[in-house]
């Protein structure tokens, strides 16, 4: 039997390509970005952001969040951070939203908030927000105080939470309604990453893209 030896041999160029396409072939795509890690336990870091999408009877939803510092003429400690929103749902805008937090070792407090168009209110007596590590069971307060909100939010159970990075183990936190025939908002937690997926009965739902923290 003649080999022949002309179509036997591969160009260097050829033979490239097919290591490159053999690579990407056995190694999942996910592996191929790393996963952001924060150094802290709720990713409560100055600098961190996460973006959000979804959509709403098909209008197209983004949200953005990011961990800064308050405005220095509120006259907060240095501990205290601003988590600030901003987006849009087709072609209704959102910005000059947010959560002011202090957040210690062990725990974050909520301090205030700001709503779109209105001043910062602050709390008398701020209350816990979220403690670490969470655990199925525990209950957290989500009162602002002067609005029929919901009082309570649960730590429901751990869930298996598909990210852009892979599958990760996660937290489900459901409000408690304050009437059982109202649905309460919904989040999923995930530790050193942030909230992968956020849920507001009759606004929206997100879920995470993107992530960028430390």
């Amino acid at each position: 039997m003649r080999v022949n030896k002309q179509h036997a041999s591969f160009p260097k160029e050829r033979i490239l390509l097919f290591i490159c396409v053999l690579i990407f072939t056995i190694i999942p795509a996910g592996c191929l970005r790393r996963a952001p890690r924060s150094e802290s336990y709720f990713a409560l870091v100055e600098g961190n952001s996460w973006l959000y999408v979804g959509t709403e009877e098909n209008v197209p939803i983004e949200l953005e969040i990011t961990i800064q510092k308050p405005d220095p003429g509120f006259g907060l400690s240095r501990e205290v951070l601003d988590m600030s929103v901003s987006g849009s749902a087709g072609a209704f805008k959102l910005s000059e939203e947010g959560l002011f937090l202090e957040v210690s070792p062990g725990e974050v407090k909520l301090l205030g908030v700001r709503k779109m168009g209105s001043p910062p209110v602050f709390f008398k007596e701020p209350y816990i927000w979220l403690k670490e590590p969470l655990r199925v069971g525990e209950e957290y307060s989500t009162e602002i105080r002067g609005n029929t909100t919901p009082k309570k939010m649960a730590v429901e159970k751990l869930v298996k939470e598909p990210t852009p990075w892979g599958e990760r183990e996660a937290f489900l936190l459901k409000e408690k309604p304050q009437s059982p025939n109202q649905p309460g908002a919904q989040a999923v937690f995930a530790p050193y990453l942030g909230f992968t997926r956020l849920s507001i009965p009759d606004w929206f739902e997100v879920r995470l893209k993107d992530a960028s923290i430390r």
